[in-house]
């Protein structure tokens, strides 16, 4: 850019000295042609006329030469105002470039940002999940240990069962044992019967036992499934609030 105005000034220099000189030879034409009239007024008819032909062709040389001169210096002046415009058409490229250059830059400066967020989602994630899959390990080991002591209340529970169904049946033994052989029909019809409501209280015992079992092993995995997947529900609704916010 300082070498263009340096251009310019340089040619508005040369148009300068190129005007003045035509100036200057203006005023010496209209001084040679006052010279040359009182020259030709002083000399007889026909030298006049010579020599005023003479004066006249130096004088259309010279206004040629200025005319010349002066054409130059209007291309000049035209080369200068095309220089101009092409100078100021040059300034507002410029501009748009900077102006260009500077969105680029804040374009730039907004996918780093944007970069450095998506990281730092990317982290949280990480971080996120490892928290979820923590938890859900804890969850486990903690149902794990839940459904350990149910089973352990549920075999201490159908082992006090067995042992009552154990001690039913002796004492069923030991009442058929107290009774020996029969010494009259009453006492041999009250033995019978008893050995038959035994044995009917016997099989009752252990098909309602049986059922007790199934009926008590059945509610035990229902209330621990129901518990496990209302805990499992909560604590997945919980990550996911977590995530969410």
């Amino acid at each position: 850019m300082e070498e263009k105005n340096e251009n310019i000034l340089s040619y508005l220099k040369a148009f300068e000295s190129v005007f003045s000189k035509f100036n200057q030879d203006l005023e010496n034409m209209k001084s040679s042609m006052t010279d040359f009239k009182t020259y030709v007024e002083a000399l007889p008819q026909a030298e006049k006329v010579s020599t005023f032909f003479m004066q006249f062709n130096d004088e259309t040389e010279k206004i040629k030469t200025l005319t010349m001169q002066l054409s130059e210096s209007l291309k000049a002046v035209d080369e200068l105002k095309n220089l101009e415009t092409a100078l100021s058409t040059i300034n507002e490229d410029l501009d748009k470039i900077k102006s260009l250059h500077t969105q680029v830059i804040d374009g730039t400066n907004a996918l780093k940002s944007m970069n450095q967020t998506v990281q730092d989602i990317h982290v949280k994630k990480k971080e996120a999940l490892k928290n979820y899959e923590a938890e859900l390990e804890a969850l486990y080991n903690k149902h794990e240990g839940f459904s350990n002591k149910i089973n352990k209340a549920a075999s201490e529970l159908l082992g006090n069962m067995e042992i009552r169904h154990k001690s039913m049946l002796d004492e069923n033994k030991n009442m058929l044992l107290d009774f020996t052989v029969p010494k009259n029909w009453f006492h041999r019809n009250t033995v019978f019967g008893a050995i038959v409501l035994s044995l009917c209280l016997f099989f009752c015992g252990l098909f309602f036992g049986f059922k007790i079992k199934e009926a008590t092993m059945g509610t035990i995995e229902k209330v621990i499934v129901t518990v496990y997947e209302k805990q499992i529900e909560k604590e997945i609704a919980k990550q996911l609030r977590k995530q969410i916010e």
